[in-house]
């Protein structure tokens, strides 16, 4: 069976696997597991979206992983529900899973953010490293290239002009050593041709 919802709306029917796509909001990473309780940093919420859900989290200093999940739901005879569920976070200081999963609830673990020079995509829990001339500041999620003229410094957490005398193109890698009598001022992107009387600004 197909669905458009992503949580389940009733209890389990027989033997039926609930199949789901969803996923947790950036900053955070799906963990497989349950932190027993209802919550030990904030009331339980009710009536909120998985995103909001995170952004309270975000709002409370010591969060660190929300479980998300429907309830209220009666199941008919059938299995399908006589009354629609409502969605409902518990907000944890906890990383760590310390039970089985319970029902078919989520549990979101806040990742730290990535220092500067490094990003993380999504979910990935690891940070990743700036490469060649691009940056990032604390917490991005991409990195950003180095504008024609500059290079990124040793930790990738800034772009600095290419010295006087040198220069960077677009396919460029490094700043370049302009050639015989040719110069150019700092954070240049080519060289021109040295003239008699005339001093480069």
């Amino acid at each position: 069976n197909l669905n458009k919802e992503t949580m389940p709306t009733a209890e389990q029917y027989q033997n039926q696997l609930f199949c789901t796509t969803a996923d947790c909001p950036d900053g955070y990473r799906l963990v497989t597991g349950d932190v027993v309780g209802w919550g030990d940093i904030a009331d339980t919420t009710i009536d909120l979206t998985i995103e909001e859900c995170a952004q309270k989290c975000n709002s409370i200093s010591n969060c660190g992983s929300f479980e998300y999940g429907k309830e209220g739901s009666k199941a008919s005879k059938n299995g399908h529900a006589k009354t629609k569920s409502k969605a409902y976070c518990n907000f944890n200081s906890g990383k760590v899973p310390n039970n089985n999963q319970y029902l078919e609830q989520l549990l979101c673990v806040k990742l730290e953010p990535c220092a500067a020079g490094k990003y993380r995509y999504s979910d990935q829990e690891d940070c990743v490293s700036c490469q060649g001339n691009t940056i990032s500041k604390s917490g991005a999620r991409n990195c950003t290239a180095c504008q024609t003229g500059t290079i990124s410094n040793s930790l990738h957490t800034e772009c600095v002009l290419c010295p006087a005398n040198t220069y960077r193109g677009y396919h460029d890698d490094s700043c370049i050593d302009c050639p015989t009598k040719m110069l150019s001022p700092a954070g240049s992107t080519d060289c021109k041709g040295m003239f008699i009387g005339v001093q480069l600004k």
